[in-house]
C-alpha cells in the first residue's frame, strides 16, 4: 500500500495552516489539490477550535461539511466565545437549528463570557432555563451583568434554583450582580441566609446592607460572630442598625478578632463593648500566633494581664522572633523568670542584644547547654560581668541567682574557647571579673 494511500497530499500542510489562521496558505493548498474534507474534516475542526474565523469561511465556501462533527463544533464555538465562527456554522445547519445542541452550547458560551455568543444562541432559540438554570448560575457567579440581563429578558428566573444565584451573585463580589437579581425576584427568604452568610464572611459590608434591606433573615448568631475574622469593622454597626444585639457575644467577638489578627475589627469592638479582662488576657497567646503585633498592643492597652499563664503569649512571642511585641509584653507585666531555659539564647542567636539584656535584668533563666561555641564567644563581647548579676534597679540578684550566672558564665567561657582558641586569655579576664561581679 502506498503512502498517498493513506495520507491525501498536502494533507498535514492543509490542517496546520488552518489551525495558524494562514487564508493564503489554506487557498493555495485547495487549488493544488488538497481535499477540503481530509482526515474527516480535520482542517475545518481545527480552524473552529482555533478560532479562525477567516480560514473557517474558506474552507466553508470551498466544500468543507460539519457531518458528522457538527456538533463537536458548535460547541467548540461556543467554549470560545466565538460568535463569528458561531454563525457561519449556523449557516450551513438545517433550519430551524437543533433546539438541544443550542441549549447544551448556552452554558459553555455563558462560561466564555461572551455576551455576543450568548445573544446568538438565545436569538436562535436556546432556552435560557435549560439544565436547571444553569446558565443563569454561571452568569451570577462570573459578575457577567450583560449576559444576565440577556438571559433575564429572555426568560430565565431569578427566582429558580432557591438562593443559589443570590449564594453565586455574593460569591462574585459584583453589588451590580447582586441588585439586578435582587430586583428580577430572586429569593431572598430560601436557604435561610446562606447567601448572607457568605457576605459576611467576605467582609462586604455594601451586600450585607443590600440582603438585610431586601429582608434577607439573619443567619444564625454563630454566623453573625465570624464578621469578627474578616477585619472589616464596617460589618459590625450594619448588623447592629438591622436589629443584631452584640452586647452577648462580645467575649467571642474579641478572641476571633485576636485569633485571626483582625486589628481594626478589634479596636472597634474594645471601643464599643465592655470585655472582660480574663478574656483580654487569654486571648494574648492567640493574637501572637497569628503574628498580630498590634492586635497584642491594643489588648495591653485594654488591660489585658501579660502574666496570664505563666506569661505564655511572652513566650510564643519568643519562640516565633516577634521580638517587638515581646519588648511590649515585657513593658506589660510579663515575666522573664516564665520564660524557658532556652529563650535567652533564642533572642541573642537572633541578633537582638537589647532585648537579650532586658531579659536578663528582669530575671530569664539561663542554660549553658543552649549557647553554640560561636555564639558563646559573641555573648562574652557584647555583655560586661557587672550587668550579668543586677537586675532592672540595678540591685544584685539573690545569691541563688548569682550562683546560677556564675555556672552559666563558666560553662560559656569554656564553650567560646572552642571557637576561639587565641581569645582564651580575654575570656579568662572576663570570667576573672564574673567571679568578682557574682561576689564570689
Amino acid at each position: 500500500m502506498q503512502t498517498s494511500d493513506i495520507i491525501p497530499d498536502h494533507a498535514h500542510e492543509l490542517r496546520q495552516a488552518a489551525t495558524s489562521g494562514d487564508v493564503d496558505k489554506v487557498r493555495t493548498l485547495l487549488e493544488s489539490g488538497a481535499k477540503v474534507d481530509s482526515f474527516e474534516n480535520a482542517p475545518l475542526r481545527w480552524a473552529v477550535r482555533h478560532r479562525q474565523t477567516a480560514v473557517v469561511a474558506l474552507l466553508l465556501e470551498s466544500g468543507a461539511t460539519l457531518a458528522p462533527y457538527e456538533d463537536d463544533m458548535v460547541l467548540l464555538a461556543a467554549s470560545n466565545g466565538d460568535a463569528r465562527t458561531m454563525a457561519l456554522l449556523f449557516a450551513q445547519l438545517p433550519n430551524p437549528l437543533d433546539r438541544d445542541l443550542l441549549d447544551r452550547a448556552l452554558v459553555p458560551a455563558v462560561k466564555a463570557r461572551d455576551a455576543n455568543t450568548v445573544n446568538l444562541l438565545l436569538d436562535n432559540g436556546a432556552d435560557p432555563t435549560a439544565q436547571n438554570h444553569e446558565p443563569l448560575m454561571q452568569a451570577a457567579c462570573a459578575g457577567q451583568i450583560e449576559i444576565l440581563r440577556l438571559l433575564i429578558t429572555y426568560g430565565a428566573q431569578a427566582s429558580a434554583r432557591d438562593s443559589r444565584v443570590l449564594f453565586n451573585a455574593v460569591f462574585s463580589r459584583d453589588t451590580t450582580v447582586l441588585q439586578l437579581l435582587l430586583a428580577a425576584g430572586a429569593d431572598v427568604r430560601a436557604q435561610y441566609g446562606v447567601p448572607l452568610q457568605l457576605a459576611i464572611n467576605q467582609g462586604d459590608g455594601e451586600m450585607v446592607d443590600m440582603l438585610l434591606q431586601a429582608e434577607m433573615p439573619m443567619p444564625d448568631p454563630q454566623w453573625m460572630v465570624e464578621a469578627a475574622q474578616t477585619d472589616s469593622p464596617e460589618l459590625l454597626p450594619i448588623l447592629a442598625a438591622h436589629g443584631f444585639d452584640w452586647t452577648p457575644h462580645a467575649d467571642d467577638l474579641v478572641q476571633k478578632a485576636a485569633a485571626n489578627g483582625c486589628a481594626r475589627v478589634l479596636q472597634y469592638i474594645l471601643t464599643k463593648l465592655l470585655i472582660d479582662r480574663v478574656v483580654l488576657s487569654a486571648s494574648l497567646e492567640p493574637a501572637v500566633k497569628s503574628e498580630a503585633g498590634l492586635v497584642v498592643k491594643l489588648l495591653i492597652d485594654h488591660g489585658a494581664d501579660a502574666a496570664t499563664g505563666q506569661s505564655a503569649a511572652f513566650g510564643e512571642a519568643i519562640k516565633l522572633g516577634q521580638f517587638a511585641t515581646a519588648r511590649w509584653l515585657l513593658q506589660a507585666g510579663a515575666r522573664a523568670a516564665d520564660l524557658p531555659d532556652d529563650a535567652l539564647s533564642r533572642t541573642f542567636a537572633a541578633g537582638d542584644a537589647s532585648l537579650t539584656r532586658d531579659l536578663l535584668r528582669h530575671g530569664v533563666a539561663v542554660n549553658s547547654a543552649c549557647f553554640l561555641p560561636f555564639t558563646a564567644w559573641q555573648f562574652s563581647l557584647e555583655f560586661s560581668p557587672d550587668e550579668l548579676f543586677v537586675d532592672t534597679l540595678g540591685q544584685r540578684y539573690s545569691p541563688a541567682i548569682c550562683r546560677n550566672r556564675l555556672q552559666f558564665c563558666r560553662a560559656l567561657a569554656e564553650s567560646a574557647k572552642t571557637y576561639c582558641e587565641p581569645d582564651a586569655p580575654r575570656l579568662t579576664l572576663w570570667l576573672a571579673h564574673v567571679l568578682t561581679a557574682s561576689g564570689h
